[in-house]
């Protein structure tokens, strides 16, 4: 996992009744008492001082009051660009959300860092909150904790106490000793001379810096419930009796096909045994009987799912029931037993620090399609209700899927109910896949 706050997010509430002080104190008393509930919030990142494993990191001192990791910024003025309502007349554009001002980050080479950091951003018509969770400390599912319990807490409701045992470990010992990296294709370990990847604190100075990553243009792409539906029809056509395949299978079949043949216009050519890889991170929480369940920390788990080149571009039709079967049996395959010995394996490398996601996520050979699962809580009359949106500046690597809810208010606010991607690319390749007729039949842009 990238050991800093990696994607920090904007969420989009609209205006209330109240002003902008008794907002901003709701959200400050409601972001304590969820300190209270869980202190280590409030902690900081760094490497571990005696860790048990090489490159081990930790949740220590200084353990910040609500102050310092909660801010307010009055935009109305200084940003008249933002106002809500024409944001929202153009689906909350990730351009409107500039990280230099709607966020409070902590500096990119800081040996510690807070866990969590946010900024409350006042404009015309409403609310943007820009939140960030330091991605060693916990991931999304983490991160929809914390945001539940602050919003509670802001609707005067009382933090559960079993928060405060949320991250601990121990639920995550293996049962299955004896696994090796090796079994895993999925993960891989990065040379020593990679500096773009070397953990706090790691020796030696004749480090090479990392490649930079291409870059990337952004745009949000809408999918119906409508268009979903459909979705799911073709791929089913030619299943088994015996075989399912969930709407999610359906929609990352369509963009990992889609996406591939935009960045391959050429790939009729592919030979046989050319491959892709779609990485697919899962909540590793749904894989473990015992109560995992308000476990805090990371667990992501990363999956890989592998297809022809072939397949992938074939378009007399698209193959999607064939993509759709390859991502559910790649999926399947993920179990208890798979997950403890994932777990084995990660604890025998020598320097954790130095695990990475194999697959070559800047490379042209994979693609990442992940969800942050739904973010949007209520936040009570006082700050707004429901926030409608969910941004980032922008996707910051080329070959990303980002799946979001398009909203909780879906078709009570006269929108159609569905979802929105994410989706980051090359230019020339984005381009590409915005002329492609069989993606956008489903698919229907919103904004970047």
């Amino acid at each position: 996992m990238p050991r800093h706050h990696i994607t920090p997010k904007a969420l989009f509430i609209p205006a209330s009744g109240s002003s902008k002080e008794e907002i901003f104190e709701t959200l400050k008393s409601g972001l304590a008492q969820t300190i209270k509930a869980i202190p280590t919030v409030a902690g900081h990142v760094k490497a571990a001082p005696n860790p048990i494993q090489k490159g081990g990191m930790c949740v220590s001192a200084p353990f910040s009051n609500v102050d310092d990791i909660f801010t307010a910024r009055n935009l109305i003025e200084s940003h008249p660009e933002m106002n809500y309502g024409d944001l929202k007349r153009r689906h909350f554009p990730m351009e409107a959300v500039d990280p230099n001002v709607v966020y409070s980050l902590p500096g990119f080479m800081d040996a510690e860092k807070p866990v969590f950091v946010a900024q409350a951003n006042f404009i015309r018509g409403g609310l943007v909150l820009g939140i960030s969770l330091h991605h060693s400390f916990g991931d999304g599912a983490a991160l929809k904790t914390i945001l539940q319990t602050w919003a509670a807490c802001c609707r005067g409701e009382s933090a559960p106490s079993t928060l405060a045992q949320s991250p601990q470990r121990e639920r995550l010992t293996s049962s299955e000793p004896g696994a090796s990296l090796d079994e895993f294709p999925e993960y891989t370990t990065i040379p020593d001379n990679i500096a773009g990847y070397q953990p706090e604190g790691v020796e030696g100075e004749s480090a090479e810096l990392a490649p930079m990553p291409p870059q990337v243009d952004s745009h949000i792409f809408f999918f119906s419930a409508q268009k979903l539906k459909e979705l799911k029809d073709i791929a089913s056509i030619k299943l088994e009796s015996s075989e399912w395949i969930s709407t999610s299978d359906a929609l990352s079949a369509l963009l990992w096909r889609s996406i591939t043949v935009a960045r391959h216009p050429e790939s009729e050519n592919a030979a046989p045994d050319e491959t892709r890889v779609l990485n697919i991170p899962l909540d590793g929480r749904r894989l473990l009987r015992k109560d995992s369940s308000s476990y805090m920390g990371n667990m992501v788990l990363f999956n890989n799912a592998t297809a022809p080149l072939q397949t992938l571009s074939s378009s007399s039709p698209p193959p999607l029931s064939e993509i759709s079967r390859t991502i559910r049996r790649s999926i399947s395959r993920i179990d208890e037993r798979y997950m403890q010995r994932a777990l084995s394996a990660l604890s025998s490398v020598p320097d954790i620090g130095k695990v990475m996601m194999s697959g070559g996520t800047f490379g042209e050979s994979a693609l990442t399609i992940s969800s942050w699962g739904n973010l949007h809580v209520d936040w009570g009359d006082v700050v707004g209700g429901t926030s409608e949106r969910v941004r980032v500046s922008k996707i910051p690597f080329s070959g990303v899927c980002v799946v979001l809810p398009a909203g909780e208010s879906g078709e009570r606010n006269g929108e159609a109910n569905g979802v929105e991607v994410m989706i980051g690319l090359k230019s020339d390749d984005m381009a590409r896949l915005m002329e492609d007729s069989f993606f956008t039949g489903f698919a229907q842009w919103r904004c970047s």
